[in-house]
């Protein structure tokens, strides 16, 4: 059953309302009839505001299962046609991070595949034949390499379009399946049944006021893992400027020293993607272990939610 509160919403005004979902919650409810994130919403709302009739809620986009982090609702129905709209003219610009079990073929670059979905077994298909087979549809995104561990890796990924498992496929193709995703190649599943890959952050313009907006989700807790990779290995910049330079909320909202500059190299090296006991060494040497809510601070001006469990276990 998939609950809800006060301390899951990262951003809300009176037209929309950015949340940060748990893995395995289902955004909408399914055929089987088991409630998603936007019924508990409802109920939410409506609890909270004394609203005696039905609650609007537009469900503007949606992640997987299996997957964590932020969500964007509308509250009105002239937010949602506006939400959409964005959406359709691909201005809703998504941030996730991932972690694989294996290194990608470069640190960083654009993968473009062409995607078949399997409605039987509810799975795509990245191909990377210059023909496309039938009912394909092409599938982009950039990726960069943040950190590492010995055994596994950091990547932050950018949708450049929105296929099915876009990012579940395309990593899989290219020999990088993500962490606990048994579907697609994982060794093992996670603890929590989800995979360790998380919506991080959604930017666009308000679709009232037309003011940038940047809404970053903090990862799941328990997330040690994923802190040692992004803290001791510190060789690539966490945080990417976007389309429209919002970020800089994102550069400036820690409170640890040590994470503010996650964009400089250790000790003037940089990582060796070939040597990966090279970079175990110089990983685990470094004895610095700050706490996870000094690992992912959230922009300023939204609002604290509280992580979820599961990722990067």
């Amino acid at each position: 059953m998939t609950t809800f509160s006060a301390r899951d919403i990262l951003y809300e005004d009176n037209h929309l309302m950015v949340v940060n979902k748990r893995a395995g919650d289902l955004v909408q409810a399914d055929s089987a009839g088991e409630t998603g994130l936007e019924d508990a919403i409802k109920q939410f709302i409506r609890k909270r505001d004394n609203k005696p009739g039905d609650v609007f809620l537009g469900v503007v986009h949606r992640i997987d299962r299996p997957v964590s982090g932020a969500v964007v609702f509308a509250k009105t129905s002239k937010a949602l046609v506006r939400l959409n709209e964005i959406i359709r003219r691909g201005e809703l610009d998504k941030l996730y991070w991932v972690i694989t079990e294996s290194l990608m073929p470069a640190e960083e670059g654009t993968l473009t595949h062409h995607i078949v979905r399997d409605g039987r077994t509810n799975r795509s298909h990245a191909h990377t034949s210059p023909q496309p087979k039938k009912d394909s549809k092409e599938a982009r995104l950039e990726y960069r390499m943040l950190g590492g561990s010995r055994n596994y890796y950091l990547y932050q990924v950018r949708l450049l379009t929105g296929r099915h498992h876009q990012i579940r496929a395309q990593f899989s193709k290219e020999g990088a399946p993500i962490k606990g995703d048994l579907k697609y190649g994982a060794k093992r599943s996670n603890e929590d049944g989800g995979i360790s890959l998380h919506s991080r952050r959604v930017s666009f313009t308000h679709p009232v006021k037309k003011e940038p907006l940047t809404v970053t989700a903090p990862v799941p807790a328990g997330d040690n893992l994923c802190g040692e990779i992004v803290v001791n290995f510190c060789a690539y910049e966490i945080h990417d400027s976007g389309p429209r330079g919002n970020d800089r909320n994102d550069r400036n909202d820690s409170n640890d020293s040590n994470v503010g500059n996650a964009g400089a190299d250790i000790g003037g090296e940089r990582p060796n993607r070939h040597d990966p006991k090279r970079n175990s060494r110089k990983l685990f040497s470094r004895p610095v272990r700050p706490s996870v809510r000094h690992l992912w601070p959230v922009a300023a001006g939204s609002f604290s939610a509280a992580p979820t469990a599961g990722f990067g276990r």
